[in-house]
C-alpha cells in the first residue's frame, strides 16, 4: 500500500467526520433539506471543472438511483437525525453502513462472506447495540 493511498484514506475519513460536525451546525438554523441543497450545490460547483458531462444514456437510470438513494435520501435522513441526537452518536450508528453493504453484496451479487467480515460486522452491530442500550439507560435514569 502506498503512502499516498494511506494519506488520502485518512483525509477522506477526516473530511467525512467534518461533514457530521458541519451538518450539525447547519441544521441548527436551516431545515435538513436546505442544508443538503447547499451542500450538494456547492459540491457540484467545486467539482464541475473536473467533470466530464458526456454520459451514456444507458447509465442514466443508475445515476438517478445513485443520486436519490445513497446521496439525497441517506443525507436527508442523516441531517434529520443530527437535529435530534449528538454527532458522536449519529456517526457511531452510521458505522452500520458497511454491514448493510456487506449483506447487500451477499444477497444481490452472491459474494462470499469471509470469517473476518462476519466477525467485523458482528462487532459493528454489537457496538451500535451497546450505544443504543446505554442511551436507553440514560433516559430511564432521568
Amino acid at each position: 500500500m502506498s503512502r499516498v493511498a494511506v494519506v488520502l484514506g485518512l483525509l477522506s475519513g477526516l473530511t467525512y467526520a467534518l461533514y457530521g460536525i458541519l451538518a450539525k451546525l447547519a441544521v441548527r438554523n436551516e431545515k435538513p433539506e436546505e442544508a443538503l441543497l447547499y451542500t450538494i450545490g456547492f459540491g457540484a460547483l467545486f467539482l464541475a471543472p473536473f467533470s466530464n458531462f458526456k454520459i451514456p444514456l444507458s447509465s442514466l437510470p443508475y445515476l438517478f438511483g445513485l443520486a436519490f438513494f445513497p446521496t439525497f435520501l441517506a443525507y436527508i435522513l442523516y441531517n434529520t437525525a443530527l437535529k435530534e441526537i449528538e454527532v458522536s452518536r449519529a456517526s457511531i450508528i452510521a458505522t452500520v453502513e458497511p454491514v448493510v453493504a456487506l449483506l447487500l453484496a451477499y444477497f444481490l451479487f452472491h459474494e462470499v462472506l469471509t470469517t473476518k467480515q462476519i466477525i467485523g460486522a458482528t462487532l459493528i452491530i454489537l457496538g451500535s447495540l451497546i450505544l443504543h442500550i446505554e442511551e436507553k439507560n440514560e433516559k430511564n435514569q432521568i
